[in-house]
């Protein structure tokens, strides 16, 4: 009957186990370090971090007195801004009416008498109008007028509103009324708007 050397065996199972028992021990070693040296690292991220915020919150307080300043003076620019812009449409608004005026001074046929003259503006979405009122010598000079008042760079839409002949004890005259825009008064959607309605109705 043969012998078969059973303490051999043994002695190698368990040198096998040993070594099985080593391995997970130097993996958990390893895992241990690694997870002590990642949480080092976090931690000094988190400090780091704590510190340059800490840093940051001086800075601001530091430049809070600074940032209220500049946004003072932008207040204030902004405020000069509005102002400016209400001098340069009263200044533009002034160069206009002084045009109209001019022109009606230089243009207005002789033997027309002007009685009245009015602006007014019913909607605010609508330009500034122009009412004309006055008398003349006869119906041909009241046209002379109408073609002259086109002329005008600041009129436009100029309309003949009404005549009336008036019989005095010596003479005829002719009564009239006019109607205009002033140009460049009307918001720019109602000027966009009237531009294609009048494309609409050419084509």
């Amino acid at each position: 009957m043969p012998q078969i050397n059973l303490i051999q065996e043994q002695r190698l199972a368990v040198r096998h186990q040993e070594r099985q028992v080593r391995v997970v021990l130097m993996a958990i070693c390893g895992i241990g370090v690694v997870s002590f040296l990642t949480a080092g690292y976090f931690t000094f991220e988190t400090v780091r971090y704590t510190l340059r915020m800490g840093d940051l919150q001086n800075q601001k307080r530091k430049l809070e007195p600074v940032m209220k300043t500049v946004q003072q003076n932008e207040d204030l620019i902004s405020s000069l801004n509005v102002r400016t812009q209400t001098l340069e449409s009263a200044d533009k608004d002034t160069s206009r009416w002084t045009s109209i005026l001019t022109h009606l001074s230089s243009n207005t046929p002789d033997g027309v008498f002007l009685s009245d003259f009015k602006s007014s503006q019913s909607d605010p979405k609508s330009g500034i109008s122009l009412g004309l009122t006055g008398m003349s010598v006869d119906q041909n000079r009241v046209g002379q007028f109408i073609m002259r008042l086109e002329a005008a760079k600041d009129l436009e839409g100029v309309a003949l509103r009404y005549t009336q002949e008036k019989v005095g004890p010596n003479n005829r005259s002719t009564q009239f009324e006019l109607a205009a825009s002033v140009a460049g008064t009307a918001p720019k959607e109602t000027e966009a708007t009237e531009k294609k309605d009048d494309q609409a109705v050419k084509s």
